[in-house]
């Protein structure tokens, strides 16, 4: 029996976070596989570009939307938007975040609550909404959250510390992305 398990002809993905890195390596792993994508992020200008490149390169149906994750209103217009577009979300893949990266004494209240509005608080909302509007009502749907490239990294080294020497969380032969310049742990 021939069975394509990697076929996502027919689904349809929103990935967030879609104007750089992961969310648009996401987004063309799973164009590659078929699935019609709808990049979400603030940039517009850039989600457009990868929605062309995606609908050009693999011939997939892509539909940009700017949003603003911290914004429920924002989060269920795109929902919303898709749904009438496509009719379904069979994929989420959650990659928004920011970076304030700093010593712990140096970044501000403000900072730490955008932070945690756009990496936590908006991931819930984007999963809330999905779910709720399409992959609970379709009885199917997948979530993919990805939490940050620090996932790689031991607990010891973090990036509000200032670190000294660095030191892989994960066994040696173990391929993923470098720490950021001269990240590593006080103590080894």
């Amino acid at each position: 029996m021939d069975r394509n398990y990697f076929d996502l002809s027919g689904r349809v993905a929103l990935v967030t976070g879609c104007s750089t890195g992961l969310g648009v390596q996401m987004a063309e792993a799973l164009a590659s596989a078929g699935a019609s994508i709808v990049p979400v992020a603030r940039r517009t200008q850039l989600i457009e570009s990868v929605a062309g490149r995606l609908a050009g390169e693999f011939g997939v149906e892509t539909m940009p939307v700017r949003c603003d994750v911290t914004s429920t209103e924002n989060v269920d217009a795109v929902v919303d938007a898709a749904l009438e577009r496509f009719g379904r979300i069979d994929v989420l893949v959650s990659d928004a975040g920011t970076g304030a990266i700093g010593n712990a004494e140096e970044i501000t209240d403000e900072q730490f609550r955008q932070e945690l509005e756009v990496d936590p608080f908006g991931t819930f909302r984007v999963a809330r909404a999905v779910a709720g509007r399409a992959m609970i009502p379709a009885g199917y749907g997948r979530i993919i959250n990805i939490a940050s490239m620090y996932a790689a990294w031991s607990a010891t080294w973090s990036p509000v510390r200032r670190p000294t020497t660095p030191r892989r969380a994960a066994s040696s032969t173990s391929r993923g992305p470098s720490p950021p310049s001269g990240a590593g742990t006080a103590s080894q």
